[in-house]
This record gives structure tokens, C-alpha cells and sequence, in this order.
């Protein structure tokens, strides 16, 4: 008998797992761009919005969870790959590009390439200083 032939419902339990197995299919489809776990909110979100209605709701849901998924490394690296340093003329906190770390990931990325680094200078976001002038 085919799915389609089935004569009962499914149990909450038999909705469940065959949810965890989409989900885990879905999850290994996206290159690991996103979890089971943002499969179950995407498709949560496609039965809530009257996915029953548009079969293609669950893609869109889909896409946006990858892209907050996205957002959110994309988010964490800049963090990672950049440093605090405070201005000596105003003492407000600034953040710029942490220059070894950039070039570590660079070359780990592409060992065969040879990378350049691009440094841009320091400057104050608050009153410009560029380190050229002597704090007070």
C-alpha cells in the first residue's frame, strides 16, 4: 500500500520521526548551511503560515533560515577576525582587522595561492584620529 493509500492517520509520534527524517534529508541536502534543528523551525513555520495551501512555502521558509544561518557566521567570523583597540585622544572603542588572524584563515583557505594582505590604518570612528597625531 502506498502513502497515498494509507487507510489510518499518523500517530504524533510517526509525524515526528518521519519529521526528524526529512529534516536530517533537507539538512544533508544544504551542505550543512543549515541544522535539523532550522529544517524543524523552517517547515514549523511553512504548516503555521498555511503551507498546506502553497507547496512552496517550505522553500521559502528553507531559504530564510539559511540565510539567518549565514548572517549569523558571517556575523561571528568578523568578530573573530577583528580586535579592539581604544583611541588615545578620545578613549572610545574601536574595532578594526585583525591583520594576522585574516592572513592565517588566508592561508589555511588557500595554501597553494599566495595571499595578500591589505591593511587599512587606524582611524578613530568617533574624532579621526590616525595615529600620525600626538595624543595629549
Amino acid at each position: 500500500m502506498s502513502a497515498s493509500q494509507q487507510s489510518r492517520p499518523l500517530t504524533a509520534e510517526e509525524r515526528a520521526r518521519s519529521l526528524d527524517v526529512l529534516a536530517d534529508l533537507l539538512a544533508s541536502t544544504f551542505d550543512a548551511q543549515v541544522s535539523a534543528a532550522e529544517v524543524h523551525r523552517a517547515l514549523a513555520r511553512g504548516n503555521t503560515a498555511g503551507g498546506d495551501d502553497d507547496d512552496n512555502s517550505w522553500r521559502v521558509s528553507m531559504m530564510k533560515c539559511i540565510h539567518e544561518h549565514n548572517t549569523e557566521v558571517a556575523s561571528e567570523a568578523a568578530q573573530r577576525d577583528s580586535q579592539e583597540w581604544i583611541c588615545p585622544m578620545c578613549e572610545t572603542v574601536n574595532w578594526s582587522l585583525d591583520a594576522r588572524k585574516t592572513l592565517r584563515r588566508q592561508q589555511e583557505e588557500t595554501s597553494c595561492r599566495l595571499s595578500r594582505l591589505v591593511t587599512e590604518p587606524l582611524r578613530c570612528e568617533c574624532c579621526g584620529y590616525d595615529g600620525t597625531a600626538a595624543p595629549p
